[in-house]
């Protein structure tokens, strides 16, 4: 039986893209890391803190988590505060319970929840555990579990939630990596209620006019203050959808400076809110969790006067069971144009999945020839920016649909052009560029440039 070698491959900040790496045996001593090791702190059995020399992540009892930023001194308390409410509304609209009003003519503002609870001040509903999951020297685990009772249902004859109460169950699987400033978070929720929001609140410490969301393509900046128009038949929607991350930057007169982001792959619904704790004209960001509702669509309700399309039960909307959402806390120093938000949410979105190629055993004992000798200390990249400034967003890189080429499709999201060289390890013959429909243009790319 041939040797077998068991060990672990750690990849430090690897960005987005295809890489070959060559990995050999060994373990990294402390003077070879490429930061700060991560520590754990802990009372008893209890952890109460991790920190890796950049942030600093404090829990507290009740299952949040304080966030310390080390280069710049600035906290962000509270983080993972959970925030439930009822929801009345249907598959296209959240709406606090409440009938509908008059059905002809304009809507007032929007109506507001009848039931809001935060599960930090609802202490005779929760229980909270924490423990150790994982921790070496290149990152640390913690896991948090909240148990929140919760109505059970909404009452739709009264409008009302109703007195039996239902567990929903909340998992944070908190890590801090090796030399990261940011802190990376796995929620589990097992939901048993019906008909209500659950949400997760990050507060900001800032006062903000703006945000600034990852969109396909691109970044939208929106209003904090949304506007309303007497005439409109509906207020307007004050939840947004977010690709990868929102990022906000506070005015002066805040307790903090400087900007935060949230980040988390895929397309989530989030909305900037008014602070809960004492900071007056203070914001906090808002995440969706969980929507749970029983209509495609309803014949109003007090955030719309009409149906939206086929009024249709729709039971596996409540969202009955468990759901995964990942997240993380970022917070930078100027705006996040200069320091590559957008980059740094395509690194947390794209996780990397790790292909073994060893060399295979032959029958003379020998063993195949590696498809390339590599080079120590630097990986192969089929595709690499090298310039000054944020770099592109590199969108795809795939077989052309004739399977003749390869696609390479990148897109600069950010207000800054960008000039540089788009370097590649591929030994390549020749470069086009080409339409979206990768129609190839006659001109030739010169590759000696």
């Amino acid at each position: 039986e041939l040797p077998r070698i068991r060990g672990r491959v750690q990849v430090h900040r690897l960005p987005p893209g295809i890489h070959v790496l060559h990995a050999i045996p060994g373990h990294a001593a402390p003077s070879t890391l490429p930061g700060k090791p991560v520590q754990v702190d802990q009372e008893g059995e209890r952890v109460s803190a991790i920190d890796n020399g950049e942030i600093r992540i404090e829990f507290l009892p009740d299952g949040r988590f304080d966030l310390i930023d080390r280069a710049t001194g600035r906290r962000f308390p509270g983080i993972g505060r959970l925030e439930d409410v009822e929801d009345a509304g249907d598959s296209y609209d959240h709406s606090p319970a409440g009938h509908p009003g008059q059905r002809e003519g304009p809507m007032d503002l929007r109506a507001q929840p009848m039931d809001r609870r935060l599960h930090d001040s609802d202490i005779t509903r929760i229980q909270t555990t924490s423990n150790l999951q994982h921790s070496d020297e290149w990152s640390a685990t913690v896991h948090l579990r909240i148990i929140w009772n919760l109505p059970a249902y909404l009452d739709a004859t009264n409008q009302t939630r109703s007195v039996e109460l239902a567990p929903v169950t909340i998992d944070h699987f908190v890590t801090l990596r090796l030399g990261e400033r940011n802190v990376e978070v796995e929620t589990w929720v097992d939901n048993k209620a019906e008909d209500h929001r659950l949400r997760l609140i990050v507060p900001t410490g800032m006062h903000l006019t703006e945000s600034n969301a990852g969109s396909p393509f691109d970044v939208v900046r929106r209003p904090v203050l949304h506007p309303h128009d007497q005439s409109w038949m509906q207020p307007l929607v004050p939840t947004q959808p977010m690709e990868r991350f929102v990022a906000v930057t506070g005015t002066d007169d805040g307790l903090n400076d400087g900007g935060l982001a949230l980040l988390s792959p895929g397309v989530n619904e989030y909305e900037i809110i008014l602070a809960d704790d004492a900071d007056p004209g203070g914001h906090d960001i808002a995440l969706t969790l969980v929507r749970s509702v029983g209509w495609t669509s309803q014949n109003g309700f007090a955030h719309r006067h009409d149906a939206a399309d086929a009024v249709l039960p729709a039971p596996g909307s409540q969202c009955i069971g468990s759901s995964i959402t990942r997240w993380s806390v970022l917070p930078f120093d100027e705006n996040w144009q200069s320091e590559s938000i957008h980059h740094a949410a395509e690194c947390f979105s794209a996780s990397a999945n790790l292909l073994v190629a060893t060399r295979k055993p032959l029958a003379n004992g020998f063993f195949e020839e590696s498809l390339t000798p590599g080079t120590l200390g630097r990986s192969l990249q089929h595709i690499r920016f090298e310039g000054d400034g944020p770099n592109p967003i590199l969108s795809a890189f795939k077989p052309s649909e004739d399977q003749g080429a390869i696609v390479l499709r990148v897109y600069n999201p950010t207000d800054s052009d960008w000039s540089g060289r788009i370097s590649s390890d591929l030994d390549l013959k020749r470069v086009h560029e080409c339409s979206m429909l990768e129609n190839a243009k006659r001109k030739k790319v010169d590759l000696s440039k």
